[in-house]
């Protein structure tokens, strides 16, 4: 008769589980959710009911909620921003880009909690129209938290900055679960170790 010992090894592995959920940040009518609004420096900036007088504006009904807010940054302000302050993972930004001759080129840095994270530049292509829903910056791997976005312009080239609209995406109800994966092990005196499950 054969000796049977039997050994247990239990592997646990947690599981987060959650639902992703949209918000938008309307460059007029804020965060959707939170109700903060677009922070911009220097007060140049102007939406789109204020530059109704204005000879290069885009058409309203193609911007998201009818809405945009645009500044031509020139050299001497050293510094032009758009500020985003959003809670989430990811976060996508669209623009409005000229493509009249008479405006500047759209350039601008994106900076994420201060850091550096990505630039966009569209140099007007001389067609006499614009490009709605141009997505200039995107990033889909941020922790889960409390963050920071600028769309800023600096440096010694003009440049016409129009922004529309970001969509930032938060994880809502999640959950750890638990699963214990048991692996079992049977020794017999011809058959060390061997493994069952």
């Amino acid at each position: 008769m054969a000796l049977l010992t039997l050994s247990a090894i239990f592997l646990l592995d947690l599981l987060t589980t959650g639902q992703l959920v949209n918000h938008t940040i309307d460059d007029t009518l804020g965060d959707d959710h939170t109700g903060f609004q677009v922070d911009y420096s220097p007060l140049i900036w102007k939406n789109s009911s204020q530059c109704s007088d204005s000879a290069i504006v885009p058409d309203r009904s193609m911007a998201m909620n009818d809405t945009w807010t645009g500044a031509t940054y020139y050299p001497a302000l050293r510094n032009m921003t758009a500020k985003l302050v959003f809670h989430g993972s990811a976060i996508y930004v669209y623009l409005i880009v000229s493509n009249y001759p008479e405006s500047s080129d759209t350039i601008c840095d994106f900076r994420m909690d201060g850091d550096m994270v990505g630039s966009y530049r569209h140099d007007a292509d001389g067609t006499y129209e614009f490009q709605y829903g141009v997505l200039a910056y995107s990033n889909a791997s941020l922790s889960s938290d409390d963050h920071t976005l600028l769309i800023e312009t600096t440096g010694t080239q003009s440049s016409y900055v129009i922004f529309d609209y970001a969509i930032y995406m938060y994880v809502v109800g999640s959950s750890i679960f638990l699963v214990i994966d048991i692996l079992t092990f049977a020794e017999t005196p011809e058959h060390p170790s061997r493994l069952r499950i």
